[in-house]
């Protein structure tokens, strides 16, 4: 008998994915929440019956990075709204700002206190703050935000996911690089260095290039499924190029093109349509991504290391807490109008751990002798930011409106 194991994959996760959004509409709970649920529920009720759904830890990293991580990115840069120059410097300084204070705080954080109990080395702690650096914005179309935020709110939030993304990425497979290499720092050493040049100014560069030049080619197209094809190709030829070809970072390659390419033809005739096309994309990537998360959840997971998630989860909210209102207020002067405390509650939880953080985390390779318990303890805080987080987000905005 003839055997289909993508079809198989693809037919359950679409069959998921509308009792996903059955229940969701019923129950009026997010939509991630729901698609998380769903996925882990089958996936308990199939291998307990012992029926093999098809899925392995090697082929999540070729599902998630390969297959759905390039339209997330591509469609997160589409979506973003109009800013002028100055306000977006504004917010992208302050991006790099909180970034730069959240990752060491939170990686000191959580490898003093998972030394002793799980012999977590520094590396793994810091892959594991990398990880949970990615973000999502929480006004995004799936984290059922209903309140509406103002532009130079929501610029802040959406500069500084790209942003957060873009460095998580790089921090992502740069300390991978490391802990895989099998070789000391000494070793190493301007290896290291060009690498990570490499990673972020190579995806950059391509990225761009590979932006504008289409920016010229889709002149020719003359229909929409002619502008699905081209931005297809953008999305997931610039992350396969600066993937396989030039070694550079596949997800600053995507959002390098996609900004580009959005700045150029934000004022086309055609851009709306792009747009709202993407946005449809995005949304099933999303889903799709979320059922895949929930089928890797286990029992095991909340029973072995529920200490380990408590402490992941300690660290996000306490350099959260300690880069947001010291970034609050160091920039407040340079700030104006938006400075004020709507704004504060934006940059301590107005992003969420959602899409790219799942991608991440389910591409760790199984070799590394801790990646079990880094993957349960990124469930964890993605479970802590749908749960508690985005519902925390709605309602301190509400009290401000």
């Amino acid at each position: 008998m003839a055997s289909f194991p993508l079809l198989t994959i693809l037919l359950a996760l679409a069959v998921c994915f509308l009792l996903a959004e059955f229940i969701a509409d019923k129950i009026k709970i997010n939509k991630p929440l729901s698609y998380l649920l769903v996925g882990f529920v089958v996936s308990e009720l199939f291998t307990r019956n012992g029926t093999d759904i098809l899925l392995r830890a090697d082929n999540f990293s070729t599902l998630t990075f390969q297959g759905i991580l390039p339209l997330i990115l591509f469609e997160m840069t589409l979506s973003m709204v109009k800013a002028h120059r100055v306000e977006l410097a504004k917010c992208a300084g302050l991006s790099v700002y909180l970034f730069a204070v959240f990752v060491p705080v939170a990686s000191v954080i959580v490898y003093f206190l998972m030394d002793r109990p799980f012999y977590f080395p520094p590396m793994a702690a810091l892959l594991s703050i990398a990880v949970i650096a990615a973000v999502e914005p929480a006004c995004s179309r799936l984290s059922f935000t209903r309140v509406k935020l103002s532009n130079p709110i929501r610029s802040q939030i959406e500069v500084e996911t790209v942003i957060s993304d873009a460095l998580a990425a790089v921090l992502f497979s740069f300390v991978l690089l490391y802990v895989t290499s099998g070789l000391d720092t000494n070793e190493l050493g301007g290896n290291l260095i060009f690498a990570f040049l490499k990673l972020v100014f190579g995806g950059l560069l391509l990225g761009a290039a590979l932006g504008y030049l289409s920016t010229f080619v889709i002149k020719i197209c003359r229909s929409v499924p002619s502008y699905l094809v081209l931005t297809f190709t953008l999305a997931y030829g610039s992350y396969f190029l600066a993937e396989a070809v030039l070694g550079a970072s596949g997800v600053v390659a995507v959002l390098a093109a996609g900004l580009v390419f959005r700045v150029k033809l934000a004022k086309a005739p055609s851009f709306k349509s792009i747009k709202n096309s993407w946005h449809t994309i995005g949304y099933f990537a999303d889903a799709w991504l979320f059922l895949l998360l929930g089928m890797t959840f286990t029992i095991e997971m909340f029973t072995e290391r529920y200490l380990a998630m408590l402490i992941l989860i300690f660290a996000l909210i306490a350099g959260k807490c300690i880069a947001g209102i010291s970034g609050y207020w160091l920039f407040k002067p340079y700030r104006g109008e938006v400075a004020a405390r709507p704004m504060a509650n934006s940059i301590v939880l107005g992003n969420y751990n959602g899409a790219l953080a799942v991608a991440l985390v389910l591409s760790l390779p199984v070799e590394l002798s801790y990646w079990w318990t880094t993957q349960a303890m990124v469930f964890g805080v993605v479970l802590y930011s749908l749960v508690i987080q985005l519902p925390l987000f709605n309602f301190i905005n509400r009290l401000y409106k």
